[in-house]
């Protein structure tokens, strides 16, 4: 079962703005990675017309 955003929640907020940053990074590497999963390799390559 793939977990939605809003179940994942944002990341919470630390003192160490390296480790935020990491927190951050990783939300939205998996964000990305949940937003394409499951999508045809024609899906992925769609672009709109005139770009």
């Amino acid at each position: 079962m793939v977990s939605s955003d809003v179940e994942l929640g944002f990341p919470r907020g630390t003192r160490d703005e390296r480790e935020l940053f990491l927190r951050w990074l990783r939300f939205l590497r998996g964000a990305v990675i949940r937003k394409v999963e499951g999508l045809s390799d024609e899906q992925a390559r769609w672009t709109p017309d005139g770009h």
